[in-house]
């Protein structure tokens, strides 16, 4: 595995995430139901909870205003180009609850945002949306601020 180096900002963020997505697993067994495809959503966190985990046992804390993170989590700022039109893109991955609507948030339960999420600086992703389907490639993945990931669960259930 390549050392990952990251602000102790961005690290505090993250842990918090993890504990959250922990605690919320052990109180009920589950990560909590969502209504349309409870399967799903539980193996996704499973694989969310095991990245991060996996992340934040193996960073190294750097002195550092840079938030860049290795691959999108909840909350993340990511840079992206519409590989048909070459324009550049930026949105913040969110929960539901946090959303806003002014702004270019998706949420982690759009196409958007489930394609996006834990993916990589260079990964290609294809998005089928109402117009066709949209290539985008991640150029840049920031995380500056928290987001109450715990909401996901009152959202959904």
């Amino acid at each position: 595995m390549r050392e990952i180096k990251l602000s102790k900002k961005v690290f505090e963020i993250l842990l918090t995430q993890l504990v959250t997505i922990e605690e919320r697993r052990e109180r009920s067994g589950s990560y909590g139901g969502a209504n349309e495809n409870p399967g799903e959503f539980s193996g996704f966190m499973d694989i969310y909870e095991r990245k991060l985990k996996e992340l934040v046992e193996s960073v190294t804390l750097i002195e550092t205003e840079n938030t860049s993170v290795p691959f999108v989590v909840i909350g993340s700022e990511v840079q992206v180009c519409d590989l048909d039109s070459m324009e550049m893109i930026t949105c913040r991955v969110t929960t539901p609850e946090a959303f806003e609507p002014e702004g270019n948030d998706v949420t982690i339960l759009s196409p958007i945002g489930k394609a996006l999420l834990l993916k990589e600086v260079g990964d290609c992703v294809d998005i089928r949306a109402p117009v066709g389907v949209i290539h985008y490639e991640i150029t840049s993945i920031g995380l500056d601020s928290e987001i109450d990931i715990d909401s996901i669960y009152s959202y959904l259930a």
